[in-house]
This record gives structure tokens, sequence and C-alpha cells, in this order.
């Protein structure tokens, strides 16, 4: 078992969140506070705690709650009514730093009224900004960021419950022929339509494309279009939130003992590996390319069965390499 971190308790956790300590805030808020002379309308340590308020307010929203828009815009809207109501039967009166200059418990009021206010709107903003530490938890360099937005964030769509059978069919003494078929439900998980690719690229040039549906659409997997070098590429368009299912087929000559790539490109809720072996002398090895440990399960007639339950990322699935004996 690897080592834990220790817990570092829940209010340092709401503050670096955001990429701060709460003694920074103490600090730069005393700091300015003295600096600029506020310290005549507004109290530093109520401002502090306020913001560490305001701080818990949106952690727990983004971290804990997954309302839809309409119960959002529902409970913003009764909270922001019942900020404003309170800070005006507080101060009571339209001049406010008049009435922060009082005496001291107003300041102390009234600068924890203004500052949760002021520092949830900007908590919000950041992150807002921050997405990537929202997703993944944590700060990446900017190369590793953009990278992982172009591949996963970004993306327009996802495939559920992808599936390949591999069908060992046939060998000499150069080559062996496996089937491939692959099938998944492409979905479009934005708010309009978006042009998408269905792609079968087998690593090898020797490869007779059989079959290629999309919805109730069959395409002609002889034409150019469809193509792209050796590989098969046909473009589909989905309305918004529409989910099309997909069937490919191919036949490719590999060599001998080879070795291919089966994953998805899109991220994937879950992906299946069946394999059917016909060949007598081959010796088939498959590795999961996933943090999951994946078990084969052996049927009768001798197929197995290998299976990512959890989601994926662009690039996993499996590797498959196959020896034929000799003999």
């Amino acid at each position: 078992m690897s080592p834990q971190p220790p817990d570092e308790g829940f209010i340092p956790r709401v503050v670096s969140e955001f990429g701060l300590k709460w003694s920074q805030i103490a600090a730069l808020s005393g700091l300015l506070f003295s600096l600029l002379g506020l310290d005549e309308w507004f109290n530093a340590g109520s401002w502090t705690l306020a913001a560490i308020i305001a701080l818990v307010i949106i952690f727990a929203f983004r971290r804990f709650f997954r309302w839809t828009l309409p119960w959002v815009a529902a409970v913003s809207a009764l909270a922001l009514a019942l900020y404003l109501a309170g800070s005006w039967w507080i101060v009571g009166s339209p001049d406010v730093l008049a009435w922060l200059k009082q005496d001291k418990l107003n300041r102390l009021i009234g600068t924890f009224v203004i500052g949760l206010g002021v520092m949830t709107a900007a908590a919000a903003v950041v992150l807002t900004y921050r997405r990537q530490e929202a997703l993944f938890g944590g700060p990446y360099p900017a190369s590793v960021s953009r990278a992982l937005s172009a591949a996963i964030v970004d993306q327009g769509f996802y495939r559920e419950d992808q599936k390949y059978v591999l069908t060992f069919l046939e060998a000499n003494k150069r080559t062996t022929r496996v089937r491939i078929e692959l099938t998944y439900r492409l979905v479009n998980r934005t708010g309009s339509r978006q042009q998408a690719y269905l792609l079968l690229t087998p690593m090898r040039p020797d490869v007779k494309f059989l079959e290629a549906v999309a919805g109730k659409t069959k395409y002609d997997v002889n034409d150019a279009r469809n193509k792209s070098g050796a590989g098969l590429r046909i473009q589909v368009s989905l309305k918004q939130s529409e989910k099309m299912q997909v069937r490919l087929a191919a036949e490719v000559d590999y060599w001998r003992s080879d070795s291919d790539l089966f994953a998805t490109y899109l991220p994937c809720t879950s992906l299946e590996l069946v394999v059917r072996n016909q060949i007598s002398d081959l010796d088939i090895h498959v590795e999961a390319l996933s943090p999951q440990q994946v078990h084969p399960k052996d049927e009768s007639d001798g197929t197995r069965r290998w299976k990512i339950s959890h989601g994926l990322i662009p690039y996993q699935g499996f590797k498959v390499d196959w020896i034929r004996q000799e003999g």
C-alpha cells in the first residue's frame, strides 16, 4: 500500500483550493487596510473571517453539490436577496461609510457583511478560471494543462460501451489474418450540433474494410472520401445530446507474429475486448493499458473476454501481442 499524506484539515484544504494559505489572507488584509487607510472604516480580522467563509461556500458548491442549473439559479437568487436585505437592515442608512465610522461594533459587522459579498463573488470567479484544479485536484504545468484540455475537457464527444471483437482467422508462413469488429455509442455532450469522425485505423497497410454503420446509415467503405491513408475516416453529424450507435469492421493481414493497440480515442465509459482464436499454434497475450487490474473471463468455446469497467481517457485500452509457435 502506498503511503498516504496526513490529513491537513478542512480549512487548509479549502484555502489551498484557491492556491492560498489562510495566513496569507490575514497578512495581506492587514497590510492593505493599513497602507490604504481603510482601518478607519473596516476591520482586518472581520474581513479575513468573511473571506474564509466565502471560500468555504464556493468550495462546498464546487465539491459537494451536484445541483442542476434551475436549482443553482433559485438558491443563488434567494441568497442574494437575503444578503441585500440583511445588509440594508444592519446598515439602516444609505451613508455606509458614516455608519461604519460610528463605533467598533459597526466596523466589525459591516466589514463582515461587505467582505462576505465581495469575497464570495471573487472566489467564484477564481474557481471558474481554475477549471483544471476543480477537475484534477491540483495544478499542472501549462503544457500538461493544455494537453488535458484538448484531449478531455474540451472534447465535444465521448463513447459509451465500446467493444472490440478480434477473431484470429487463418495464417500462413508470413502473415496472420485478424477480423476486427468495433462497436460503441457516440455521444454529443454539447449543446449544439457537432461534426465527428468515425475512425478505424489498424497499424498495417494490408487491410480490407468490411462494414461501416452509424445510426441507420450504412457507408461505402470503398469510397475514397471515407478513408484517410490506410484507415477508415467517416464524418458524421450529431445534434445536441444525440447518441449514435456505431459499428465498424475490417480484416487485417498482420505479420506472422505481431501486435497492435486496441484503445479508445475519445473519453469512454467502458471498454471490452473479446478474443476468438481459430489458429491452433498461436499464443495470444493481452495487456490492459489502464490503472485498473483486468482479468480475463474464459468461455467454453475458447473465447476470452477482458473488460475495463470504469471510465477511460484517450489512448487507454488493450495491447495485444501474438506469437506463432515454431515447428
